[in-house]
């Protein structure tokens, strides 16, 4: 993992990725259909543990495989300790909790109760569905995804309150379809230690058109130095 930067430290948990022809590896035999067998490993000294990893795409030529940091980097240097394990015909499950590799993941499959308390962030549940609902009819995860049954004012879905680190970047990805020609905003409120919120912040409104296949879209953001904590928010359009 090479950081790039000449002044920032990447810090311990930050999420990491490369990319992967898994395709390739599944035609000539060497790995699971599904990626069940794909693990991520890390060395440190002597010892050698597996790390929890999130996979996108698999079996093409573009599989995104995505793991958190276990040790910072600092900047214009490298870290080797990190290893991709495959080839097992019975693997045991690998560790996939995405909550161990992004600050917040959501795939809908946990219940409301991830999604209004941020993963256990918010224990309060202080979140909303809003008029959006959870939906096994049609989903990128497993089972489930988000559904906006219909379109109306106050529509709006809100994440619990996220922790972040004021002064610092992040990004936001977000894969969505419609069966209809449609927008996908999605923002943020910010919030701060106190919990007063303040301007709400759109990281795109009507720039995203979706359409009948599933798409993703990504946007970062810098969160101000009164901001401790943010909701997600998202809308139908």
């Amino acid at each position: 993992v090479n950081n790039t930067s000449t002044s920032a430290t990447l810090p311990v948990k930050y999420s990491a990725q490369f990319v992967l022809d898994t395709s390739a590896l599944i035609d000539s035999g060497r790995m699971l259909s599904s990626c069940g067998d794909l693990k991520v490993g890390s060395v440190q000294g002597a010892d050698s543990f597996e790390i929890d990893r999130v996979v996108e795409n698999c079996n093409t030529t573009n599989t995104r495989v995505w793991f958190a940091l276990q040790r910072p980097i600092t900047p214009n240097t490298h870290d080797t300790g990190y290893y991709l394990y495959y080839g097992d015909p019975s693997p045991l499950p690998p560790l996939a909790n995405e909550m161990n590799v992004f600050v917040f993941y959501e795939d809908w499959e946990k219940g409301v109760n991830h999604w209004t308390g941020s993963g256990g962030l918010d224990p309060l549940n202080t979140g909303i569905m809003g008029l959006s609902v959870i939906s096994n009819e049609n989903s990128i995860s497993p089972a489930n995804s988000q559904k906006f049954p219909m379109k109306a004012g106050g529509g709006d879905a809100f994440s619990g309150y996220i922790p972040v680190v004021p002064n610092t970047s992040y990004a936001i990805s977000v894969w969505a379809k419609s069966g209809t020609s449609t927008y996908a905003p999605v923002g943020f409120d910010p919030y701060t230690a106190g919990y007063v919120k303040g301007i709400e912040n759109w990281l795109w409104t009507n720039e995203w058109s979706i359409g009948p296949e599933w798409a993703s879209r990504t946007a970062q953001f810098t969160a101000a130095a009164t901001t401790a904590f943010i909701k997600i928010k998202s809308e139908w359009w």
